[in-house]
């Protein structure tokens, strides 16, 4: 049974949310959230059949202060649950690093922030991200996902 917060996801909209991503074995994932453990908990819950890897830091001061540096090429999906804004978007090139050729990366970010889903979108074009669309499924969240390719911008 997954536990969630009825105002966050719906159970349609957790269905939607882990349709993003492919399950194989030993998948790597990466995690990094703000304040929002359900995306966390809704990622465990569904990958735990299939032994995942999965870092989850929490983003603050202290980690935004320690440099942020993560092994390159270590994850095949990243998702940044409302941790992206003006002020921090030289994340994504360090995620863009750390992710493999042809991996995903998942924004999502309240609605109630100051950053909507067309700076997401635009912020990862930024940062050499490609097949980036939005996805409405969440009342209350911007949901942004992109796509490392293989030679492409900075991906070698």
């Amino acid at each position: 049974m997954i536990l969630y917060y009825v105002d966050v996801m719906t159970k349609q909209s957790i269905e939607f949310f882990q349709a993003l991503i492919k399950k194989s074995p030993e998948l790597r994932v990466l995690i990094v959230q703000n304040h929002l453990p359900d995306f966390t908990i809704v990622l465990q819950e569904f990958l735990k059949d299939i032994n995942p890897r999965i870092k989850e830091l929490i983003y603050n001061n202290e980690l935004a202060q320690s440099g942020f540096r993560l092994r390159p090429r270590a994850f095949e999906y990243a998702v940044l649950c409302d941790v992206i804004d003006h002020s921090n978007a030289y994340l994504l090139e360090e995620i863009y690093h750390t992710l493999e050729n042809s991996a995903n990366i998942i924004l999502i970010s309240s609605k109630q922030n100051s950053i909507d889903a067309f700076t997401l979108k635009n912020l990862l074009d930024s940062y050499d991200f490609l097949a980036i669309n939005e996805i409405d499924i969440f009342d209350n969240f911007y949901l942004v996902c992109g796509k490392k390719m293989h030679k492409w911008g900075s991906g070698l």
